[in-house]
């Protein structure tokens, strides 16, 4: 521990000292010509130092019996002397890959082995994270060669998975490995590292999924030209591969025109959708518009025989392009009518569900400026077409579940409604689970933690709920002028 603590300084030092020694240079290179940086030898030398310590603490990490704690150490300092001495680095990522492979089979197998409900009385406790993971993001920012050798050896299990439909155009690669890519890739984003990002997101946009959608979308807040063309890259592929169908399509219209709302529908034509944050429908150019209503079109307009055997079916092509009728009138008009003749020919076998969902099911998210309907509206909607106690039941527990997101103090009285004792009390779980977390995403603290002591929940959630509260509450308060002391709020 002193060992580390030694080699933390000094980093910390010498990091503070380049800092002070790189300003004035920069301004001298104003009043004449640029030359090579000179770096003050003082500097050097506790670079050196550091480093070394550093080092020293590797080799000692050998010996802890810890190995997350061996793996973590290992990839922490690999990653802080990457700049001094990459070779280093990379073998000391490569050890921490090995020691996390070790611990995570190891915790498989004690899983495995123990009874289920249980634990075992002399099983360690399991990791908290995924270990690989952690250290794969680690290599990966400094090195995208290291990145892909360990994202191959992470997604290795999965490749009976891959792709080898004769009749696709996909590539070959597994769902496991193009997750992980998006994955890895929205952490980049997320910390502004474009190009890193696509770097190991480029290989898995390959196919319209929700996953490459909501990366582009996310994309597009950063780069839109770069998210615009990718987006017309995976329309291309879209209208070339035999395996697109209406899901596919209401995929590809998540990024065109409803960014907040990802639908899905079934063979039989019942839907399903998960909604995000309310934002507006991008400004495509007029181009990549046309592009998405035509390779649109050209999916729903398939041959009979190629709907059936789609995930869609004919009775979902008819929900997705009865959905997508208006926008068609309004921004493909030329269009339209095959649309409105497919829906014809395609009989009131596949159109009996879509006739029975209401307007409002039906164009769900899609609203110009992205707002969902009102919780209001939605319940009122659910409550007309229930037939029975349980979709009465349904219909409280969507509402009180939207009314929590939004922090809306009816959640907990709709739960209230539900018929059903255990239906009841599992709802009522969730929404006060998110209820008080949205109160303290609000700064509104004081109600979450009165919420937090009076409302059952278990008490790692409670305390977990607790602490937050302080820490938010802690950052908001201002700090107290000389001379003035602190009260408690207790």
């Amino acid at each position: 521990m002193k060992l580390h603590f030694v080699a933390l300084s000094v980093l910390l030092l010498s990091a503070f000292a380049n800092a002070q020694t790189t300003a004035p240079a920069s301004e001298k290179t104003s009043a004449r010509p640029t030359s090579p940086e000179k770096i003050d030898p003082e500097v050097l030398q506790q670079r050196s130092v550091a480093v070394s310590l550093l080092q020293s603490l590797a080799i000692e990490a050998r010996s802890y019996r810890d190995e997350s704690l061996r793996a973590r150490v290992q990839a922490r300092i690999a990653d802080a002397i990457w700049d001094q001495d990459k070779e280093t680095a990379r073998s000391l990522f490569r050890r921490a890959w090995d020691v996390a492979e070790v611990v995570e089979k190891d915790a498989g197998n004690n899983a495995a082995d123990s009874a289920p409900g249980r634990l075992a009385a002399n099983r360690p406790a399991r990791p908290r994270a995924n270990l690989r993971r952690e250290i794969l993001q680690l290599a990966a920012r400094r090195d995208p060669a290291l990145g892909e050798e360990f994202l191959a050896k992470l997604t290795a299990k999965d490749e009976a998975a891959r792709t080898s439909d004769p009749n696709s155009n996909r590539a070959e690669m597994s769902g496991a490995e193009m997750a992980e890519r998006l994955r890895l890739a929205n952490l980049f984003l997320a910390s502004d590292n474009v190009e890193r990002a696509l770097q190991f997101a480029d290989p898995a946009l390959v196919r319209a999924t929700m996953g490459s959608i909501q990366f582009l979308s996310a994309l597009r807040d950063k780069n839109p030209a770069a998210a615009d063309q990718r987006f017309a890259a995976l329309l291309s592929m879209a209208a070339a591969d035999p395996a697109s169908d209406a899901n596919t399509v209401s995929l590809l219209t998540s990024y065109a025109l409803t960014p907040s709302i990802y639908l899905a529908v079934s063979p039989g034509g019942i839907p399903s959708s998960f909604s995000t944050l309310p934002r507006p429908a991008p400004d495509l150019a007029p181009a990549l518009r046309k592009s998405f209503f035509s390779v649109a079109a050209n999916i729903l307009l398939r041959p009979f025989a190629q709907l059936d055997q789609s995930s869609a079916g004919r009775a979902g092509t008819y929900f997705i392009a009865t959905r997508l009728l208006p926008l068609f009138r309004q921004f493909a008009p030329d269009l339209a009518p095959s649309i409105t003749a497919q829906l014809a020919a395609l009989g009131p076998d596949a159109a009996r569900v879509t006739n029975s969902e209401s307007e409002l099911s039906i164009n769900r998210g899609m609203s110009s400026d992205g707002r969902r309907p009102g919780m209001d509206d939605e319940l009122k909607d659910r409550l007309d077409r229930a037939r029975t106690a349980d979709e009465r039941d349904r219909a409280y527990a969507f509402a009180a579940m939207s009314a929590a997101d939004e922090g809306d103090s009816r959640a907990r009285d709709l739960v209230d409604k539900i018929e059903d004792r255990d239906t009841r009390d599992g709802v009522r779980t969730f929404v006060n689970y998110k209820y008080i977390g949205t109160l303290i995403t609000k700064k509104r603290i004081d109600e979450a933690l009165l919420l937090a002591r009076k409302a059952d929940l278990p008490h790692t959630l409670r305390t977990h709920f607790i602490t937050q509260a302080a820490a938010n509450r802690s950052q908001r308060r201002p700090r107290p002028r000389a001379g003035t002391s602190r009260r408690s709020p207790d």
